[in-house]
């Protein structure tokens, strides 16, 4: 694991309990995706399953304006091990997709878009209920960080009710 990973990842609030469904959640520092679920893994848990709308809208509530600062979350969608075949970090079915028009779409070309987040409340004009799917901030042939595209998200991982 590089310098970049989850050594360099933090735990901004939390744990926050959803009542609905007995979870708890923590909301971490501004990184790539692989570097949050890497230390959201280092505490038992990964980047978050959403599993139905009533826990993306509390997802977003808590987290995407959770104090002065406005954010676009990381969750722990992804198709980095096959493009186009989206599964969650957390092993879990997909059962849930709340996708914003258009996505995904893989806009950065050879970057490949491997990863999903919520928009955040002032994201590109994105509805923050609504996910699009972005880059982890490596450029994927060479592992180097893109300067343009470093990071955008922070993240919101969850330890499951046992």
């Amino acid at each position: 694991m590089s310098a970049l990973d989850a050594s360099a990842v933090t735990i901004e609030s939390g744990p926050v309990l959803n009542q609905a469904n007995g979870h708890t959640y923590y909301l971490l520092s501004s990184d790539t995706w692989s570097a949050s679920n890497a230390f959201a893994q280092s505490l038992g848990g990964t980047l978050v399953t959403i599993n139905d709308v009533i826990e993306n809208a509390w997802v977003s509530d808590t987290f995407t304006a959770n104090g002065t600062v406005n954010r676009a979350l990381w969750i722990g969608l992804n198709d980095a091990a096959q493009e186009g075949v989206w599964s969650w970090a957390s092993g879990e079915s997909v059962t849930y997709l709340g996708w914003d028009t258009g996505q995904p779409n893989g806009a950065f070309g050879w970057w490949d878009e491997d990863y999903a987040h919520f928009w955040g409340t002032t994201g590109y004009g994105g509805n923050r209920y609504m996910w699009n799917d972005y880059l982890d901030g490596r450029d994927r042939k060479s592992t180097r960080l893109n300067s343009s595209h470093l990071v955008i998200s922070y993240a919101v991982f969850c330890l499951k009710k046992k």
